[in-house]
């Protein structure tokens, strides 16, 4: 999560988007008062390595009142309720809040690497672990609802973040964010397309269908199938 006072806006962080490399390209453009909460070590090096600025401001004394048992105002995936509870009515109503989505089902397969590789999918196959945790497909919308008082004011398409960003005036943004890649190395060589996994498992993308109609009617994807 950034709220970048520059550039009046506020970045709410969904999970498996490419949100770590943009948060990354955004810090760029943040000044010391801006809040930017933490990454991994792995990436906090990248960042560091390319003289942006780090983490900032989420455990802000001015904030006090607010923290959470850990000790933190604002956290990474902090859902944007929660981050406008927090934030100043100026911030709040004043600054645009952007997210960025991604094909449900590109990011079940992204999810399901990702908690393989760290040993978090408990030797469940790829339907069986949707089965177990189906809460994880919908996860997103929790962090950055489409719809009601909580909803964004631009939704980024991961598919066609560069687009998006110029449409919205950040087009320097994605700019910077070509050259950086967090949080890859996941999926196998091979066997780890969308199109192999929902091939070898068709119940996956009824679930999904069912789970994440408003994300695929909203944005119009389509099974990869």
């Amino acid at each position: 999560m950034i709220v970048c006072h520059e550039l009046d806006l506020v970045f709410i962080k969904t999970k498996k988007v490419g949100g770590t490399s943009f948060e990354i390209a955004l810090s760029r453009y943040c000044g010391p008062d801006c809040i930017i909460t933490p990454i991994s070590k792995v990436d906090e090096q990248t960042r560091s390595a390319l003289k942006f600025r780090g983490p900032q401001n989420y455990k802000h004394k001015g904030f006090r009142r607010l923290l959470s048992p850990n000790g933190k105002v604002f956290t990474k995936h902090m859902p944007a309720a929660e981050a406008r509870s927090k934030l100043p009515p100026e911030i709040r109503d004043g600054y645009r809040w952007i997210t960025i989505v991604r094909s449900p089902y590109d990011r079940a397969v992204s999810r399901y690497f990702w908690a393989k590789t760290c040993n978090r999918d408990e030797g469940l196959d790829f339907e069986a672990f949707y089965q177990r945790f189906p809460e994880r497909l919908t996860e997103n919308l929790r962090i950055a609802p489409l719809h009601g008082e909580d909803k964004l004011d631009v939704y980024l398409r991961y598919e066609h973040l560069q687009d998006d960003l110029e449409a919205a005036g950040l087009g320097f943004v994605g700019d910077t964010q070509k050259n950086i890649r967090a949080k890859s190395g996941h999926r196998p060589k091979s066997g780890g397309t969308a199109q192999e996994i929902f091939a070898a498992y068709p119940g996956a993308v009824r679930q999904i269908q069912d789970l994440c109609r408003e994300e695929i009617e909203m944005f119009g994807y389509e099974a990869p199938v």
